[in-house]
């Protein structure tokens, strides 16, 4: 069977599967061992093996044209020896780098080259296949382009259901054997390309990548994950390990472990054992061993206590379960009715299992991400309440490119309207040294308006503090005389400090943690004098859903500052994890410049003037479908309320309709004049999204299950079909006359997506959803206009 036929086909839409499960199983697995932040170079290193493979492409020209089987059936082999080899390189002989070290410790910063290399040969290797696939049949590029594309969709799709049994190491072990197996079933079918050496070779990686499948390779989390610091202890315990799309839970079991944040130091009685929670490595709660036989007082004197000695709260809704330990909080309080909020159904099951024989409290664990549900809310409550603020990666910046949408101002708002009159919302938090996560928050309670359209005045609000933990008090009305007693006899009775009080500046009498000019900045925001707060070294003002990155405390225009006052070094330390987005990037722009010099001067085209077309058209196009991908991952995780569903529907669904918008672009415009009509088309889709994006999000929001894919994938399926459109289009008119001309274009656009997918993390993270997308549609009117000038001077 000849590979002009259809198995081109069938190897175009495997590779297309595998390629984007690599992508997303690698950033699964650069979660659990560092933080989301790295998800942005595991696509960029995927996408600059794409921007490497137009350069290899036009040198295999001879080899293409002699029996070009057999070149695709050696990089298949190449393939499905460098995936497996890859993470063995990285396990055992690199090892794994970590993000706090890469500012401090030069070997963990070449460890973070290597690595990035490391990966980048099999995304090259498999690049190289498909460019080589849609050079040889550029005649066919609607096609091949809409199989290219679906496939992916499709790699995205089956990787989320793949993740609740494998975890995402041996996924991307999986596509190596697949591709492995690909190239030996197409060698036994293809007599004229057989050859005996690379069939044995073929067979050998078969059975070895079939075998790594079943040999445990264990994914290790960076030591200063809180999961590597509690497995330190003597008699830690695994007790279980589940792997989930929203990352692998694993508790674990100690004698020494006690959980108790906000805990006065006056406490003397004893603090009952436990089991800790994790997901991917990061705290997500605590779990009481024996609660029935455990005396649970201490949960009466901690700040996280001070709602419930304000009054007696009848209904509470409790936001993230902290698995388990705050429903017991409510309990020792004489709760009658607890509604708590868990949207992984893994912890859900946990959580509901040690309840289940408490018969004197109503208790509904509600299997839903706590934004989605007060969104979807009617009801209204005594208390909303929230447990503490984890510390690592909000007070280190290391989740600065990852979305909390339950600390905006918009979901602070819709907590507060689902209050009942004189309810609460309390919030907790540790103390950061800057302080900046409770100013933060301070800044997004005084935010919230009132029925009246004013906003928060400061006789609502209250905060204690002990050593390490503050805890925040909105009131719905104002606090009275015996609240403001109770709460001064319960903090001196516990030596804990007022720290905001509803009524006079603050005194610190027990805690000495927080300095005077930090204090003299919370009277300025509690008092409304903005232009003081303003003055603040750190980014402090309130998250949107614009920009919901609560933990990006960085003011790009303060590093003179920050240098001045801080040092580079200590600077990093604070903040790693959003100067590990501006590290990606700048090696992104190394990378992708050194790559557009090879290829203009490696790749010959017939034109000069061609060359500086297609850089212009093709890098325009590929920094452009990165702002838009990346700007509806950001928003679809609000409505899907998981990065990792967020991540694989908008891929799959952006690349299969655009996959289709591909295959029928030649057929709806088929002259040259009409084509570029798709250009002010994505313009108009991409405005009107972003005006209407308001509206669609609580539209969604409101859906349930499949409903809410489906009216998803609506709204997202036009956008995916005019932006598939623009690369066909392009092939067609600057490449289809010169054989060397479609690689070039295959690396220009590869480069510039990796500078895309970086930069609109950096776009997202400082200038927010709504002026990325506006760049976006901007860049695609612009293409529309530069085409059209060009044919018009070229006529004239």
């Amino acid at each position: 069977m000849k590979i002009k036929n259809i198995s081109h086909q069938i190897i175009l839409f495997l590779l297309s599967v595998t390629v984007i499960s690599n992508q997303i199983s690698l950033i699964q697995y650069f979660a659990y061992q560092q933080w989301y932040n790295f998800a942005s170079v595991v696509i960029s290193f995927a996408l600059f093996g794409f921007g490497v493979s137009g350069l290899i492409i036009p040198k295999l020209r001879k080899e293409i044209a002699e029996e070009l089987n057999r070149v695709i059936q050696k990089i298949l082999i190449a393939c499905g020896f460098f995936i497996p080899l890859s993470i063995l390189i990285e396990k055992y002989l690199i090892g794994a780098f970590d993000s706090y070290l890469v500012f401090f410790d030069v070997k963990e910063t070449i460890k973070f080259f290597f690595v990035v290399f490391n990966y980048t040969i099999p995304f090259c290797l498999l690049a190289t296949l498909i460019g080589l696939i849609l050079t040889s049949f550029a005649e066919q590029i609607g096609t091949l382009y809409f199989l290219n594309l679906v496939g992916s969709g499709i790699g995205g799709i089956l990787f989320v259901y793949l993740l609740w049994f494998i975890e995402p190491q041996k996924i991307y072990l999986l596509n190596g054997f697949i591709i492995v197996f690909l190239s030996f079933v197409l060698q036994l079918f293809n007599h004229q390309a057989r050859k005996v050496t690379l069939l044995v070779v073929n067979l050998i990686l078969v059975i070895l990548n079939f075998s790594f499948l079943f040999i445990s390779i264990e994914n290790e989390p960076s030591q200063f994950k809180t999961l590597s610091r509690v497995k330190n202890f003597p008699d830690a315990e695994v007790v279980f390990n589940q792997p989930s799309p929203y990352g692998r839970v694993e508790i674990i079991s100690s004698t020494l472990l006690r959980y108790s944040p906000g805990l006065s130091l006056n406490f003397v009685g004893e603090i009952p054992q436990g089991e800790a929670i994790f997901i991917n490595a990061e705290s997500a709660g605590f779990k009481i061993t024996n609660p029935i036989q455990s005396n649970f007082n201490f949960l009466k004197k901690s700040t996280l206590a001070l709602p419930f000695v304000l009054k007696q709260p009848q209904k509470i809704l409790i936001l993230n379960s902290s698995g388990g330990v705050e429903i017991n909080r409510a309990i020792v309080n004489n709760a009658k009715s607890i509604y708590v909020t868990e949207k992984n159904p893994i912890l859900s099951k946990i959580i509901s299992s040690q309840f289940e024989e408490n018969k004197s409290n109503e208790i509904k664990v509600i299997n839903e991400d706590p934004r989605i549900f007060v969104e979807k809310s009617n009801s209204n409550f005594d208390l909303i309440f929230h447990p503490v603020i984890e510390p690592v990666g909000y007070s280190s910046g290391l989740y600065s490119a990852q979305e909390k949408f339950l600390f905006t101002q918009e979901a602070f708002q819709k907590i507060y309207d689902d209050l009942d009159e004189n309810g609460y919302f309390s919030i907790s938090c540790y103390i950061d040294n800057p302080l900046k996560t409770f100013l933060k928050l301070l800044n997004t309670l005084k935010e919230i308006k009132k029925a009246d359209k004013t906003k928060i005045s400061r006789n609502q609000i209250l905060a204690i503090n002990n050593w390490n933990v503050i805890t925040i008090i909105l009131k719905k009305g104002v606090f009275n005389l015996d609240e403001i007693e109770r709460a001064e006899n319960f903090a001196s009775e516990n030596q804990f400090d007022i720290l905001v009080h509803p009524f006079k500046r603050s005194e610190i009498k027990f805690n000495s943690v927080i300095d005077s000019q930090t204090l003299d900045l919370i009277e300025n925001v509690v008092s409304n004098k903005e232009s003081k707060h303003d003055d603040y070294i750190f980014n402090v003002t309130q998250s949107t859903d614009d920009k919901p990155y609560f933990s990006n405390f960085i003011i790009p225009s303060k590093l003179k500052i920050y240098l001045d006052q801080i040092s580079l070094r200590n600077l990093t330390y604070l903040e790693v994890g959003y100067f590990l987005i501006w590290l990606a990037f700048f090696v992104a722009l190394v990378f992708s410049a050194i790559l557009i010099f090879l290829a203009f001067y490696s790749i010959k085209l017939k034109s000069k003037n061609r060359r500086f077309i297609i850089l212009i058209y093709f890098s325009s196009i590929g920094i452009s479908f990165m702002f838009i991908e990346l700007s509806l991952i950001q928003k679809f995780t609000l409505i899907f309320s998981s990065d990792v569903f967020a991540i694989s529907f908008i891929i799959s669904l952006l690349l299969i309709s655009s996959g289709i918008g591909s295959f029928l672009s030649h057929k709806i415009f088929p002259s040259e004049k009409r084509s570029l009509f798709v250009f002010p088309i994505i313009g108009f889709v991409l405005i009107t999204f972003l005006i209407s994006s308001n509206y669609i999000v609580s539209l969604l929001i409101d859906l349930d299950g499949l409903r809410k894919y489906f009216v998803s994938g609506l709204f997202i399926f036009p956008l995916g079909f005019f932006i598939g459109m623009p690369f066909p289009f392009g092939i067609r008119k600057f490449c289809q006359d010169d054989e060397n001309a479609i690689p070039f274009a295959w690396a220009i656009n590869g480069s510039f997506s990796v500078l895309g997918s970086v930069g609109s993390i950096l776009l997202l993270v400082n200038c927010g959803f709504n002026f990325t997308i506006l760049l976006a549609a901007m860049l695609y009117l612009f293409l529309g206009f530069f085409i059209f000038l060009k044919d018009y001077l070229v006529k004239s």
